[in-house]
């Protein structure tokens, strides 16, 4: 009896010691889990974080897309206004070079004028003092031959 009284009371300390070991399994599974658990909504809630930036650079970069697109056609079109400038500025070059040469060719005909008045004057001076020594060379004879008679 005693045998068995001891083997009843050893296999009584095996089933605590199994049924303890069970309870601290269970209990370490129950941590795993619960920690698992809590790592997955960790993960999910940077899921989602990571997805809302990732839609925020999506948004950003469309916009900066856009902005892109809007500053190449301002280029475009600055380039062209720069471009119709430029030919403004060789048609006003233009201008402003056959306008200095008729200038300079309207100086030469006001000059080539004022010879040619000056000439003339001139001219008409020296005809003027011919016919006028003329003249007095006429009236001399004219008063010589008036005398003598």
């Amino acid at each position: 009896m005693k045998a068995q009284a001891r083997e009843e009371k050893a296999r009584k300390q095996m089933e605590r010691q199994r049924l303890a070991r069970e309870k601290q399994m269970r209990e370490e599974a129950e941590r795993t889990r619960d920690e698992l658990e809590r790592r997955l909504m960790q993960l999910k809630e940077e899921a989602t974080m990571a997805n809302e930036a990732l839609m925020r650079s999506e948004e950003t970069a469309d916009l900066l897309a856009e902005k892109a697109q809007i500053t190449e056609e301002e280029a475009k079109l600055l380039a062209q206004k720069a471009a119709e400038a430029e030919q403004e500025m060789q048609r006003i070059k233009a201008t402003a070079i056959r306008t200095e040469e008729e200038k300079r060719l309207m100086e030469q005909k006001v000059l080539e004028a004022e010879m040619l008045a000056l000439k003339m004057a001139e001219e008409s001076e020296r005809r003027l003092a011919m016919r006028s020594l003329y003249l007095l060379e006429s009236l001399l004879l004219v008063k010589t031959h008036v005398s003598i008679l």
